[in-house]
């Protein structure tokens, strides 16, 4: 957007890609969607497997359920590795004139008199150089150093998740190496989540699991959990990963101890905990904003939404030379996701306790008009379109 319209825009990022991501692979329609307004068309990239829908396990009870259309005129949803959704969304950005510099880390902002004016950035060889810069967007992730380093702080009081994932091979490929035949019949390819998750005293947990089917073979399988959860600080999330492997084996056909790699985790903030989300000169968006879903903890359409509001404020300032314009940017991440960030943490706050828990998670992974509701907020939450 600001690329396009003749704007310098530098992308600063400390990963190489492709990077480890704690990610379910999962573009449900909502990312579809906003992916799409990016002129991203997830059905056309290379290892896209289409989803019919879901798989609900429940005990010993499953559930079929197709993905909620909401306003998007479409149910489409995808599985993706997202080293092959990072090198699509980079050459885009490349594509409309963005320079991007993988591997180098902005390790503090340049601040004078109160206004950031860009980012002293580590490169490859350790040499700090120093990038000015008019306006600065803040989008370094969940554990958001950068951001912190401009007095952004997590609101203690609100959900936050932590996830963890794995992949596995399917049908005995040692390598999940490409297997597209196979991945045209799997399981009616479709997601399957796991809402029977407990903790050591066997008590229920807020959060689920998944096994989400490759394109190329594999299997992502993890979980989420959520903090209001009973006993949430003393729950294992690798051993409950192994345990989910062992249990989804024969279905997936995979060897539960002969993962593909090392699991990878990590803590999620939700539901706009992390503020504030601006400055007189720099805004903050995606994770770094804590902008993921209060009850999913689902982020990629969260982390494109912010983004575009936050380049929609910023074209604004560039073409009528007024700062101020920035000051626009907290109302309408409000306007957009304050009602459905709220409305989550009210769920995740009722269901806290075991007696609540217990009959909640029979009811959502069961059929009736609230479990509808509660699925249609939780996947489509966010889905107000912003203008182009």
């Amino acid at each position: 957007m600001l690329a396009e319209a003749g704007i310098s825009t530098l992308v600063i990022e400390r990963q190489i890609f492709p990077r480890p991501k704690t990610c379910g692979d999962v573009l449900d329609p909502a990312a579809v969607h906003q992916l799409s307004q990016l002129g991203v068309n997830v059905a056309d990239l290379d290892g896209a497997l289409p989803l019919t829908g879901m798989r609900i396990h429940h005990l010993q009870r499953r559930s079929d359920r197709v993905w909620p259309a909401g306003p998007f005129g479409h149910n489409h949803a995808y599985s993706i590795r997202r080293d092959v959704l990072d090198h699509a969304l980079i050459t885009l950005a490349e594509t409309r004139g963005v320079r991007v510099l993988t591997g180098h880390e902005a390790v503090a902002p340049i601040v004078e008199r109160g206004f950031v004016k860009g980012a002293s950035v580590r490169g490859p060889d350790g040499h700090i150089t120093e990038f000015p810069a008019r306006f600065t967007l803040v989008a370094d992730g969940a554990n958001s150093r950068f951001g912190r380093a401009l007095g952004t702080y997590r609101n203690r009081d609100w959900p936050y998740a932590t996830s963890i994932r794995g992949y596995w091979a399917q049908q005995g490929t040692p390598s999940g190496g490409p297997r597209m035949n196979y991945a045209a019949e799997t399981v009616a390819a479709r997601v399957n989540l796991y809402f029977d998750l407990t903790g050591v005293d066997g008590r229920p947990l807020l959060g689920y699991g998944w096994a989400v089917p490759l394109v190329d073979g594999s299997l992502n399988i993890g979980l989420t959990v959520l903090s209001t959860s009973h006993g949430f600080r003393s729950i294992n999330t690798t051993a409950m990963l192994a345990d989910l492997a062992r249990r989804v084996s024969a279905d997936h056909r995979i060897d539960p101890q002969s993962p593909l790699g090392p699991p990878v985790s990590g803590r999620i903030p939700l539901g706009g905990s992390v503020g504030p989300n601006g400055g007189p000169t720099h805004l903050v968006v995606g994770d770094a904003a804590g902008s993921a879903n209060s009850l999913t903890g689902a982020g990629v359409e969260y982390a494109v939404a912010t983004g575009q509001i936050a380049g929609h404020v910023l074209a604004r300032a560039f073409e009528t030379h007024d700062v101020t314009v920035l000051q626009s940017y907290p109302g309408l991440l409000s306007e957009r996701f304050a009602s459905t960030y709220r409305r989550g943490r009210m769920i995740t706050q009722l269901s806290a306790h075991p007696r609540i828990l217990r009959p909640a998670i029979r009811h959502l992974a069961g059929t009736s008009r609230v479990a509808d509701r509660v699925w249609e907020y939780a996947l489509n939450g966010s889905a107000r379109q912003w203008p182009q």
